[in-house]
């Protein structure tokens, strides 16, 4: 049987990914977010069955260059998910032409942001953040009490419905991007919301959501076999195969089992939403990108070449300081790779399509092609 799901800790995943790889089992992440489940440690057992840190970075790295947004300050969390998402930010935002020009990294679980507040630049047009728990909730009540005004946008967890509840007004306006909101207005969406609410009290999160449509997909898998466990190779082979109309929207798999769907740019409103009563806060989406993969518009072999991204990777080629912890030339992992020359046109992430060279993790080394890269 399937060694099972994973949470949300991309660095518990990982190591559980190594496990599975050896032992044979298949792993289905529904959590964590991570690009190296299915790029550099890429196991033919594993299933990333939610997001990855490209497709969320780059999502908002576009959506905010093309609002006109080119100076920007970092507030990040300092552990993996924020090194990643933060990493593939600042790539593609500099790619269409932003400046990062100051990156403090705050301790994981970090509450007080006083420290930190004052060295925001004053000259930036906007803060970029990846908040995850408690400082999720501390932080934008701590930014606005300072009177900073310059905009907020984030990682979807810096926002998330899982959260929402708990903010005030100092939320309104936070934009972010995620593979899901509670506020998708689609007729299957509104349904699910409304169930989920009915039944737990509180509005679904995209925790919620992802693990009841890996739990859709299971099911799938297992009316075909009715019932039976099939096998690692080839439950991976029928999961593969399906295309789901889920809640999120429409989600297919790529040949190294990351998901290719929607993402969405959300603001934070309060408003009414799905005929519910009051005005509450809700993730509304401005803007959907369509058809989001993991390496969208870049080489994946110039990609996966790079070292991994860490404080001080990329280097901050517009910030006055830079931390030293930036790894040696030459390390392995991910090292900056090459656009295409067309990914900044206003179009958002590639959408490509599915055939692959044939390797365990199947990774192509041509150069995209306009709508007809090779995935």
């Amino acid at each position: 049987m399937p060694a099972g799901a994973s949470g949300s800790v991309s660095g518990v995943a990982l190591a559980v990914n190594e496990v599975t790889r050896e032992k044979g089992k298949v792993f289905i992440v529904s959590g964590a977010a991570t690009s190296d489940l299915t790029g550099a440690k890429c196991s033919p057992n594993t299933v990333h069955w939610t997001y990855d840190t490209y497709a969320l970075a780059v999502g908002t790295g576009r959506a905010v260059v093309q609002q006109g947004g080119k100076s920007w300050f970092f507030l990040t969390a300092d552990y993996a998910f924020g090194y990643e998402v933060i990493g593939g930010f600042q790539q593609a935002f500099e790619d269409c032409g932003g400046k990062i020009i100051q990156k403090i990294w705050v301790p994981l679980g970090n509450k007080d942001f006083g420290p930190y507040l004052p060295q925001i630049k004053r000259n930036a047009d906007a803060v970029f953040t990846l908040m995850v728990g408690p400082m999720s909730l501390a932080f934008p009540k701590q930014y606005k009490a300072a009177g900073l005004k310059m905009p907020l946008l984030g990682g979807g967890t810096s926002a998330d419905e899982f959260i929402l509840p708990f903010m005030g007004d100092e939320a309104i306006g936070y934009t972010t991007a995620l593979q899901y909101s509670a506020a998708i207005q689609t007729a299957k969406n509104e349904a699910f919301v409304k169930k989920y609410r009915k039944l737990y009290g509180k509005v679904p999160s995209y925790y919620s959501e992802t693990n009841y449509t890996t739990a859709e997909w299971i099911d799938k898998v297992m009316a075909e076999t009715h019932g039976q466990w099939p096998g690692t190779k080839k439950f991976i082979q029928l999961f593969s195969k399906i295309k789901l109309d889920s809640v999120r929207g429409p989600v297919r798999l790529d040949s190294q089992r990351n998901p290719i769907e929607n993402i969405y740019i959300r603001r934070v409103e309060k408003t009414k939403m799905f005929g519910y009563p009051n005005d509450e806060l809700w993730n509304v989406v401005v803007k959907t990108y369509p058809d989001v993969t993991q390496y969208g518009s870049y080489d994946k072999a110039k990609y996966l070449a790079q070292p991994p991204y860490a404080g001080a990777y990329p280097p901050c080629r517009d910030c006055s300081e830079e931390r030293a912890d930036s790894p040696a030339p030459g390390a392995q992992g991910r090292a900056n790779a090459s656009p295409n020359g067309k990914s900044c046109n206003g179009a958002g992430p590639r959408a490509v399509g599915q055939t692959m060279t044939k390797l365990e993790c199947r990774i192509n080394l041509d150069a995209a092609g306009e709508g007809k890269r090779k995935m």
